[in-house]
């Protein structure tokens, strides 16, 4: 909690063939819709230490909304299981669907890992994958973070 508000750390690599990882860790208010406003963002790319993005970089414009991508889900395969995920039982929905372009789209989601609830994601042009979530989630930043004008200028 953040002066009485719930808060979730998210903490996303990305990882691309010939190109060096990159981890972001958000901290978001979290609201009963999933994430809201970003509170701070921390960013590591490997071979280099982390740096804090500046707030001013993290305001949202309202206005414009989440740039979600709609899914025709009347055609969807969905099934609810449970997968074993780090030791862990955890309960998930398994959906495959089509995106407004007609690409298909595999998916797993658990109302168990906020704020994103997503467990999977693949489609023909990415891959995403839940590696921790809940209190004993380790972050992968390995360094303190800089603010980004002394990361650039290596101060």
């Amino acid at each position: 909690k953040k002066k009485d508000k719930p808060i979730a750390r998210m903490e996303i690599a990305i990882e691309m063939t010939n190109q060096p990882r990159v981890v972001t860790s958000i901290l978001t208010a979290e609201t009963p819709k999933g994430p809201g406003d970003i509170l701070e963002a921390v960013v590591q790319i490997d071979g280099y230490g982390a740096f804090r993005v500046p707030k001013r970089y993290l305001k949202t414009d309202k206005q414009e909304g989440a740039q979600m991508q709609p899914i025709t889900i009347a055609d969807a395969k969905v099934e609810k299981k449970t997968i074993t995920l780090q030791g862990r039982p955890l309960n998930v929905i398994d959906v495959i669907a089509t995106d407004a372009q007609g690409r298909k789209i595999k998916a797993a989601v658990s109302e168990d890992v906020p704020p994103l609830a997503l467990v999977s994601c693949e489609t023909e042009d990415l891959r995403m994958q839940l590696d921790a979530w809940g209190l004993d989630a380790k972050t992968r930043i390995d360094s303190k973070p800089k603010s980004m004008c002394c990361w650039i200028f290596g101060l």
